[in-house]
């Protein structure tokens, strides 16, 4: 078990490789680019499938390869110039993975998710296509952001070791020290939390006929009609939600479950239960950027759009919930800091 643990991120990739060339040989199945129909901010929504494919199938199996020689024991300690260059071209390959290769779709769906899921068994999105969302492109962008950061995490990993650091933890260090990590996440959370309640602000100006964003008060009729009023007022309150949540990344109820949570009052709360999806929704706030800005930049400013605050969001969402874990986490397991 602990094998197939330490050689994850090998495993995955070279499955994950295998599978691209598959399109590269048969031509078929290339999930991004042209043959994606639904590409609008994606930053290779005018790549060829035939030149795209083969590009990606070489640069995933090169990316695996690497992960497996970081993989090897006795650990591969490259110094100096090679060094920095292997740590260069793997950072670089975990950002276009999380980045390049994924758009706002993630985001999307991840805040239209709980709205279908309620709306549904009334017949509110009886007109709703799941194909349209739910499809292979989509399915892709959730596997290079796996494969981004399992790569991450071989890649952590071994500059620890090769600098000779605890690789569970990364040794001692006054920026990731419990203390320090109590002082900047408080701040981060604070922004984390306060830039989701600018989107519900946009949204919930709807309920006074005011539009802010690229809505124009002419619109909102329209938008009732076509419930797209509802969407958004919804959207604006799983955003006051998740602010709210952010909050408890440093507030007592988010290390132990509340009194009111019957079943688990005075519990701790688990530190995954927290991270994960703090971490998660920072980063589909941060790749849902690239593309929208790519492609509707000058629209998104001139409008004051709430994709500007995706960017900021996502960066202080990630780092929050890392200082959420640092704060929390007990004595590491390897060289027993606190």
């Amino acid at each position: 078990m602990t094998i197939f643990k330490d050689r994850l991120a090998t495993i995955y990739l070279s499955l994950y490789a295998l599978l691209a060339l598959g399109w590269a040989v048969t031509g078929a199945g290339f999930p991004f680019g042209a043959g994606d129909g639904h590409n609008a901010t994606h930053l290779l929504r005018a790549a060829d499938p035939r030149i795209a494919a083969p590009i990606f199938a070489v640069a995933l199996l090169g990316v695996a390869v690497t992960a497996f020689a970081l993989d090897a024991q006795p650990v591969v300690r490259l110094t100096g110039v090679a060094r920095t260059a292997v740590l260069a071209g793997g950072w670089t390959a975990v950002a276009g993975l999380i980045v390049v290769m994924t758009d706002a779709r993630l985001l999307m769906v991840a805040g239209y998710a709980p709205i279908l899921i309620i709306g549904t068994p009334f017949g509110v999105w009886s007109k709703f296509d799941p194909s349209d969302v739910f499809n292979w492109a989509l399915l892709n962008e959730v596997l290079c952001v796996v494969a981004g950061l399992l790569l991450a995490r071989t890649l952590l990993r071994w500059q620890r070791l090769t600098r000779n650091a605890c690789v569970e933890c990364g040794g001692a260090g006054s920026f990731t020290s419990r203390a320090t990590a109590t002082r900047w996440g408080r701040w981060v959370v604070y922004v984390a939390a306060a830039t989701p309640m600018v989107y519900a602000l946009f949204r919930f100006a709807w309920i006074f006929n005011v539009g802010l964003g690229g809505v124009h008060s002419s619109d909102i009729p329209e938008l009732k009609s076509n419930g797209a009023y509802w969407v958004g007022l919804g959207l604006g309150a799983a955003a006051t939600i998740g602010a709210i949540l952010t909050v408890g990344l440093i507030r007592p109820w988010g290390e132990r479950f509340p009194r009111w949570m019957i079943g688990l009052a005075g519990k701790r709360v688990p530190i995954k239960l927290a991270t994960i999806p703090a971490a998660a929704v920072g980063i589909m706030a941060f790749v849902a950027t690239p593309g929208v800005f790519v492609f509707q930049g000058a629209d998104a400013v001139r409008e004051v759009s709430p994709v500007l605050f995706w960017p900021p969001w996502g960066v202080a969402l990630v780092l929050a919930a890392v200082g959420y874990h640092l704060r929390r986490r007990g004595q590491c397991p390897t060289c027993a800091r606190d």
